[in-house]
């Protein structure tokens, strides 16, 4: 008899370790250190603009990389940076000849691009792995993700890396059979960068926070984008909020058509001048992009980024179409 009840304890306590490693995260770390980060003075962040180029990801899924801009364009604009817009930032890419197809971005890449864009700092990165899986013990199934991640954040002026962080994490199991993997994902990564980003963004001076909006990014949302803009095409948020998430999934040619027909019924909106040109662009139009945003200045002056982009001669040689 108490051979039986010894045999039973064993087994329970290897089904309840086996318990225990399913809901346990696992993490790893390496990167600039806190001590490192005291060390840099850094500005504060209305005075700083950044530029989030695109994640190389190892399944080259547009998904990944979506996800993650989604999530640093949240994080910077509510700690107070500027943040270019991830649909000229997208357009600007892909017309430059100097990054390696497939590679991973390089940091004078990085620093190149950023300068192009007007921006103080590049935000660029590579995700090592994004996946879910499912862990099964004799009583449960639950569904995990796994996600690493390296981010790396380079003065655009001098192509010094200010700051990188390299972070694997395993996470979920409480609950998580029921979720979509699309979702675990999304949640993995959010954690993943967050806790890639906290101790960076404790290390700037005292600054208020601005208020939480959600998905900042307009790529994630084009259906609605779609449905709003069918529900009303005069409306010019509607239209500029919808054209921005076609170039950031590359459908420039579709943006340029709204635009084309835009512009014609509101010829004095300096904005819809502006991103005509930035979907001109996109499509390798180069010289119809300048017309355009020489009419943006015409009608706003100050507009910042067609200011740069006429100032700036790095934007001139597109990608051949």
């Amino acid at each position: 008899m108490q051979d039986w009840r010894a045999r039973l304890f064993v087994v329970i306590v290897v089904v309840l370790a086996g318990a225990l490693l399913v809901t346990a995260d696992e993490e790893s770390v390496q990167g600039t250190t806190v001590d490192e980060l005291a060390q840099l003075q850094l500005p504060a962040p209305c005075e700083v603009t950044v530029a989030l180029l695109p994640f190389w990801d190892y399944k080259n899924l547009p998904r990944h990389t979506e996800v993650c801009r989604d999530h640093l364009h949240r994080y910077f604009t509510r700690e107070g940076f500027r943040v270019v817009p991830p649909a000229l930032v997208t357009a600007v890419v892909a017309q430059d000849t100097q990054l390696e197809p497939g590679l991973p971005m390089r940091r004078d890449d990085a620093a190149r691009l950023a300068t192009k864009l007007g921006a103080d700092w590049a935000i660029y990165g590579n995700i090592l792995q994004l996946e879910t899986y499912e862990k099964k013990s004799l009583f449960s199934e639950r569904k995990k993700a796994k996600v690493s991640i390296k981010l790396t954040i380079v003065a655009a002026a001098t192509g010094e890396i200010l700051f990188w962080r390299q972070r694997f994490d395993t996470s979920g199991g409480h609950g998580g059979a029921t979720k979509r993997a699309t979702s675990m994902e999304r949640t993995a990564a959010d954690v993943c960068l967050t806790r890639i980003l906290e101790d960076f963004f404790a290390a700037l001076p005292d600054h208020k926070l601005q208020e939480e909006v959600g998905s900042c990014c307009a790529s994630l949302a084009q259906g609605k984008l779609r449905e709003a803009y069918e529900a009303d095409p005069a409306c010019v948020a509607a239209t500029i909020a919808y054209i921005q998430s076609l170039i950031c999934w590359h459908e420039s040619a579709e943006a340029e058509s709204i635009l084309a027909r835009a512009v014609r019924c509101d010829k004095s909106n300096a904005d819809l001048h502006f991103w005509h040109g930035v979907s001109l662009y996109a499509l390798g139009e180069a010289d119809q992009a300048q017309t355009e945003w020489q009419q943006t200045l015409q009608l706003a002056p100050d507009h910042p980024y067609a200011t740069h982009l006429l100032a700036s001669r790095q934007w001139r040689n597109p990608r051949p179409q």
